[in-house]
This record gives C-alpha cells, structure tokens and sequence, in this order.
C-alpha cells in the first residue's frame, strides 16, 4: 500500500487540481452568462465536461483497521476490493453500534461476503452504489474478545459468525522457543512476489468477472466432500449444533481452493507462460488441500462455538449468584426479572440462562395458578 501511495500520489494530485479547474470552469461559466443575460451554452458544456470527469482522486487502499461502516463503504466506493486487519477486535463493538446508540449495522459486512450490491443513502446527499464489493477480514483477537463478542445475538442470527473461518491454536506460553530461526529470505521474498503479481492482475469489471473451473478429478473430490458435509448437518451430525456455519463450509472450501489456484498460477502468468489464470483448471492436488485446510477450520470452528457457548453457561452462573444473594427459595420469573433488570442483559438472554440453570438442576420452573394467569415460578 505504500508503494501504491508513492506510486499514484503524483497523478492523484494533478487529477484533483483538474478537477477543481473543471469546477471553477462551471462557476465562471455561470457568472459569465448573468452577465450575458442568460446564454447558457457555455454553462452546458463546463457541466458535461464536470460530469464526464472520472479520474481517479483518491489514493488506492487495501488495507483498512479501525474503521465505522459508514466510512467503510465510503472506501469501497473507490477500492471495492479491502481487507480490514486488525489484531484487535474493535470491528464488533463499531458494527455492533459504538457510534450508532446501540444499533448494530451489519448489512455491510454480510454483503460484502458474497459481492451483494449495497445502495447508500443519506439524508441530503445523492444516494452512492456499491456494484461488488469484497471484503476479507483477517482478525488475531484474545478469546475474551470473542466471548465478549457472543454476546451480541445478531451476530449469529444474522450470520455474521458462518462467515469467519476460525483458527484456535493452544497456548504455547511457558513453552515457546525463545531463539527461534529468522524466516528465510527466500520464503519472505517468494511471498511478497506473489502477493504482488496477484495485485498487477488486471481488474474485472462488475457482473464480468472470469470463472475459474476444477479439473474432472478434482470435481469429483469435490463433490465426495460436498456430500461428506451435507450429511454432517444432520440432526446428531458433526455439524449439527453449527448449521449455520457448516452450511457455508462447502463454499468456503471452494473460496480457499481458488485463493491456492491463483496463487499458484499467477507467477505463470506474469511470465506468459498462461494466457489468463482462468485458462488453466483447478487440479486435483490443490481441490485436496482446500478440503484439508477444510477439516482443519471445521474442527476450530467447534471449538470457537463451543468457547462462546460456554461462555453464555458464564452468564447462567452470574445469574445464580444473584439469585443465591437474593435468599428467596421460591419466586415468579417476573419478579425475578424486575429484581436484576438493571445491568442484566435483554430478556431473552435472562430466559436462555434460566434455561441452563433447570438443565443444570440449579433450579425448577413450574406454572402455579393464582386464580388468573398462571404465573412462571422457580
């Protein structure tokens, strides 16, 4: 990105000066045909000449960090292809509503998943388009993090979590090789090579992007994985308890075998050995290592859902220590409610954590009639 910057910055700058040229031009223009009373041809033309402006007037980007929604889709506007990498998590508190009282705005980071168009409208300007946007987050959070993350239940109910692939290494602290080996030159260097020949690939237009296909053998792998997950989603499958990530697993595995073709392909290309890296197929060898790297994130992904499950049990056990503080052997969930309203979190969370507390045997729920209504005891 700072190459890009040194690189484009000279003719950033002369675009932004022709483009205030062209707005002077339309100013003048119109004071010239006051004066005239009223020939407005030459006001046309500075308007059209404005109009058909379209050099570029700001700064490419790739990388994106602590950034609101709205001032991401600003960015996309310009460089429909980002990536937001942070070794913080602060993205969930912004999309979660930080700046927006409350109200989590995720429509953004769902669209730009799978390249939806995103219309932006506000109040006083002209509404802007997003035809494609991609948007790849890479994110190295502390677990506590992600726990305090659960707690938002849009964020799986909107689908926000099955679109993450989830890495959760054990803690080597205590154990680590405290005089490691350098990377060699040849591997960091390989690496910068091909992260910048993938950037000199040419850019396809929106809706005419080239389709990369797999190889007859690898089609068949693929199709024996496809299977593999499907019936892993069945109620008492592998994957059951996380259908909602699980369901984009086969996807994913696709995203991850495309990302290793185009890796491979692109120093071919760029010596003219390849025509465009769409002529040559996905082989069999690479459709293999995207359904290992598969397995490798089904198996994280458990431990990540399970992390934020027993997290919200964390919940449950606050929850009984109010209780146990309270010294009431027996009460109605509403009173209970009323009691730890204040700092407690929304009233279906209370009704989940009162659920694992009975499954618990913590406590048992039970209807009593009281001449109206029964009233939910405990």
């Amino acid at each position: 990105e700072t190459e890009l910057k040194q690189l484009k910055g000279v003719d950033v700058n002369k675009a932004l000066a022709r483009r205030e040229i062209l707005k002077e031009r339309v100013t003048e223009a119109r004071r010239t045909a006051v004066k005239q009373d009223g020939d407005f041809t030459e006001v046309g033309e500075a308007i059209e000449a404005e109009a058909n402006f379209n050099e570029r007037t700001t700064i490419p980007r790739l990388l994106v960090q602590d950034i609101t929604p709205e001032a991401l889709a600003e960015k996309l506007t310009h460089d429909p292809v980002l990536a937001l990498m942070s070794a913080e998590g602060g993205i969930f508190s912004i999309v979660a509503g930080r700046y927006n009282q409350g109200i989590p705005n995720l429509d953004l980071l769902l669209q730009a998943y799978t390249g939806e168009q995103h219309k932006v409208d506000r109040k006083g300007q002209e509404p802007f388009y997003i035809e494609r946007p991609a948007l790849s987050m890479v994110l190295a959070i502390q677990p506590d993090v992600l726990l305090e993350a659960g707690k938002h239940k849009q964020f799986r109910g909107r689908g926000v979590w099955a679109r993450f692939l989830y890495d959760v290494p054990e803690s080597n602290v205590g154990y680590r090789n405290t005089k490691p080996e350098p990377m060699s030159e040849s591997v960091k260097g390989f690496y910068n090579d091909t992260i910048k020949a993938i950037l000199t690939v040419p850019k396809a237009k929106p809706h005419d992007e080239p389709i990369l296909k797999l190889s007859p053998k690898a089609s068949e792998a693929f199709t024996e994985w496809r299977e593999e997950v499907e019936q892993e989603l069945r109620p008492n499958g592998e994957l059951s308890d996380i259908k909602d990530w699980g369901s984009k697993l086969v996807g994913a595995t696709l995203r991850i075998a495309a990302n290793l073709h185009v890796c491979k392909t692109v120093h071919r290309w760029k010596r003219g050995d390849v025509g465009k890296i769409e002529d040559e197929l996905i082989s069999l060898e690479t459709i293999k290592a995207s359904i290992t790297l598969g397995r490798y994130y089904k198996d994280h992904a458990k431990i990540a859902y399970d992390m934020v499950q027993r997290g919200k049990g964390g919940r449950a056990q606050k929850l009984w220590q109010k209780i146990v503080a309270w010294g009431s052997p027996s009460f109605t969930e509403r009173d209970l409610w009323r009691r730890i309203q204040t700092g407690a979190p929304d009233h279906e969370e209370f009704k989940k954590s009162l659920g694992v507390l009975e499954e618990m045997s913590y406590l048992r729920r039970f209807e009593m009639n009281t001449g109206g209504r029964p009233s939910k005891m405990c």
